[in-house]
């Protein structure tokens, strides 16, 4: 399949303004990979990140940053058929920032 864009969430939670954004998801022997870009704050990120459909037919995917990037991540559950995140399933995390959970 040819890799997509998954929608762009950008929103404020608990005060915290954040924004995800995963482009290039591809499917690769059985498994999602891609690239995350992600912003807690002021602090943001890009990350690799993989992930696998779950039974549900979700996209669920997770990213953990390293070296210069530690302390970033995300778990995420999408939803191909309308195009958006789960609401209450998903996490971003930043270094010094609390988890913010949409």
């Amino acid at each position: 399949p040819v890799p997509i864009d998954l929608a762009v969430q950008t929103s404020v939670a608990g005060g915290v303004p954040y924004s995800v954004s995963v482009t290039g998801l591809d499917l690769v022997n059985q498994k999602l990979t891609s690239m995350v870009a992600l912003t807690v704050g002021t602090a943001s990120a890009s990350l690799p990140i993989t992930g696998s459909i779950d039974k549900n037919g979700y996209f669920a995917l997770t990213a953990k940053g390293t070296g210069a990037n530690k302390g970033f991540g995300c778990v995420l559950l999408y939803d191909v058929v309308t195009g958006t995140y789960r609401p209450g399933k998903n996490t971003v995390t930043a270094p010094g920032q609390r988890p913010v959970r949409f």
